[in-house]
Parts: structure tokens; sequence; C-alpha cells
């Protein structure tokens, strides 16, 4: 039995190819990353070093001026204000937690940062709050590393952050080694 030949050209025209029923689906993992590189594109916060100022503009925002928050030194300096806020972080697990099922439900993520925000200081930005947190996970992990690193030259440890306790929670993130749940580490 013989095969016909089958012709490799597409009848289709060019405007037909590239039509909304023929695109393939991006899933979902790359539509969530697509959702929020669009809304990191619409909405942006910026430092300014020498004033020592927040700006926040939200192209979906009704304000046509983009909002300016300067928190005192003092503020961001006291041990009160660092951990009311790691206390609200903590209370939301879909902030932090990846196994959590709202973890990938960005809306509901920002209105949680905006109701954080208004909770630490009203009319903040929740862009200022968020940079905060992540500055301090990123001291408890730099001071994480120093301690492995100070064990394994067999040099003393520098002191603790006063905050490093409070942040146990994220045990889990910090633990490479093995599948430790983050009570297990608590225990030990």
């Amino acid at each position: 039995m013989k095969r016909r030949a089958q012709s490799k050209t597409s009848v289709a025209s060019s405007t037909d190819f590239f039509s909304l029923s023929d695109k393939p689906s991006l899933g979902r993992r790359r539509a969530l990353l697509a959702a929020k590189l669009k809304r990191q594109e619409q909405s942006t916060t910026s430092f300014d070093s020498s004033t020592g100022s927040y700006t926040y503009t939200d192209a979906t925002s009704l304000r046509k001026t983009p909002i300016t928050f300067s928190p005192s030194p003092e503020f961001m300096k006291t041990a009160k204000a660092k951990l009311k806020l790691i206390a609200l972080y903590e209370d939301h697990k879909c902030l932090w937690n990846q196994r959590n099922t709202d973890f990938f439900n960005f809306e509901l993520k920002d209105r949680i940062w905006d109701a954080i925000a208004d909770e630490m200081k009203a009319d903040s930005p929740s862009g200022f709050w968020k940079h905060m947190i992540h500055k301090l996970r990123y001291k408890v992990g730099m001071e994480r590393i120093q301690e492995q690193g100070a064990k394994f030259s067999g040099e003393s440890p520098q002191p603790k952050l006063f905050y490093s306790d409070k942040l146990l929670f994220l045990n889990h993130m910090f633990d490479r080694e093995g599948g430790k749940s983050p009570r297990e580490l608590v225990c030990l």
C-alpha cells in the first residue's frame, strides 16, 4: 500500500496563524509569572538615599501623583516596629509558605500587604514593608551563614540579632541539608 505524499505547506494565512484559538496555553506557572510581571510593570517603589524617602507609584491607582513616604529613622530602629512587622508577616502564611494554597494568589497577597502597611503606619506604601521584611530575612540569612563559617573556622560567632528567634518559622527555607520540618528544627 502506497501512501500519498501530503503537502507540507499551510493553507492558513498569516493572520489566521496567530489567532487566539490556535495559541497554545502558557501553562499555569507561566501564566502566573506573566500576571506578576504585568503587575510589577504597573507599580514601582523607589528609594531615594539622599532624602531617605520611598516613592510609590501605581498605574492602576486613581491617584495621579506618586505617594511619597518618609519613615523616620527612629521609627525603623525601634525593636517594637520590627517585631510587629515580623508578627504580622508570620500571621499570613500565604506570604512566605510556598505550600500554602494561596501562595500564588497575587491579588490576595497584595491586599494583605496593604493591610500590613495600614497596620504599621497609616498611608504608607506596601512596597516599603515588603522591602523591610526582605531586609530582615536577608540579615538573618547572612547571620546563619556567618555562624556556619565561624563553626567551620573555629572562631566565636558574632552576637545574634534580637529578632532572629522571631523568624524561626522560616527555618524550612534555610535548611538545605534535609527535608526536616520547621517543628523538628525548633525542637533540636
